[in-house]
């Protein structure tokens, strides 16, 4: 059997209105650094939430998944309740019938879908935040905060060995939006996952998706295209 790794550093609602392809239902948000892992084989399509990732922002009105782990975890969730709501990730998304993309063979694919770290757009409030979106920096970067919490997904991810069959230092290609903050989440990543493992990622190439921008988020998951991206923010 041929398996074929890939990280993708990728955008929040790009995930939300992916995963929302399989479920038909509103996906809540994603935080900074969050690693989504999917599994994909002519028979079946497997999802879960491996990494929780990080939100310095306050949003106590905001529901933001993380993993099982951390949401059994009291400890995590008394320090989280007062900058967002975590919620579980869907466990129906855990094992599906692969009614969805069409694979011929043997071969199975396995993605990291990464959410780029903090930018400087979210840190931004009130009415800085909306003329931002209008008028404000179309390509933001990640900030010193956001550099960190992506490396931090490194350390976990370079600690994450997976049986040594799936983990990302067998990633074939190496995938990046085209925007700035995906591939400078991605090179820290990189970065501190070879550090913390001591190992080399096989690819050192990163691909630019093309059309693989932000979006704004429709809960039936069709979201390219649709009326709903009339308005994205400029940073998108």
């Amino acid at each position: 059997m041929t398996q074929i790794v890939s990280i993708i550093a990728t955008h929040q609602a790009r995930i939300r209105c992916l995963l929302s392809q399989f479920l038909s239902r509103k996906i809540e948000r994603f935080q900074n650094g969050s690693v989504v892992k999917l599994i994909v084989n002519s028979q079946n399509i497997s999802i879960n939430l491996i990494y929780s990732g990080e939100l310095d922002e306050f949003k106590p009105e905001r529901k933001y998944y993380v993993t099982n782990e951390d949401f059994n975890n009291e400890k995590y969730i008394k320090q989280s309740e007062s900058k967002f709501q975590p919620l579980q990730f869907p466990v129906e998304l855990n094992n599906m019938a692969n009614n969805y993309i069409p694979i011929e063979g043997s071969t199975t694919f396995v993605f990291y879908l990464v959410r780029h770290g903090q930018g400087t757009h979210n840190v931004l409030k009130g009415m800085a935040k909306k003329i931002s979106s209008i008028s404000g920096e179309k390509d933001t970067h990640l900030t010193e905060k956001g550099i960190i919490q992506a490396g931090n997904t490194g350390n976990f991810l370079g600690s994450t060995t997976d049986n040594g069959l799936t983990s990302i230092f067998n990633s074939k290609y190496l995938f990046i939006s085209d925007l700035q903050r995906t591939k400078e989440t991605l090179a820290s990543v990189l970065a501190n996952g070879q550090l913390m493992s001591g190992k080399t990622i096989h690819s050192n190439k990163m691909i630019m998706l093309p059309c693989s921008h932000e979006l704004n988020y429709d809960k039936d998951g069709q979201c390219d295209g649709s009326y709903g991206q009339a308005m994205n923010a400029n940073e998108n």
